[in-house]
């Protein structure tokens, strides 16, 4: 089952979480990626995606590339 599907099930109350690790991937995905506000610049060759006032990221219609916004990642370097 995918990541999306488990968040919508687990919020409507019928998907229990695995461990505190999956609850916390929930959340930065449903804080972070839901709901985002896409913005189309006219002559301009990327789609911009917000939440709030902050950039998630952007679509690079040129080369086909999305950038995301770096303080949103979130690398756990404790099991290595």
């Amino acid at each position: 089952m995918n990541i999306i599907r488990k968040i919508k099930l687990e919020s409507l109350g019928y998907y229990q979480c695995k461990d505190i690790k999956e609850k916390e991937t929930f959340e930065i995905i449903r804080n972070n990626f839901f709901n985002l506000k896409k913005v189309v610049l006219p002559n301009y060759n990327s789609i911009f995606w917000f939440k709030d006032d902050t950039l998630i990221f952007e679509h690079d219609l040129i080369f086909n590339m999305i950038n995301i916004n770096k303080n949103l990642i979130i690398f756990d370097f404790s099991n290595y």
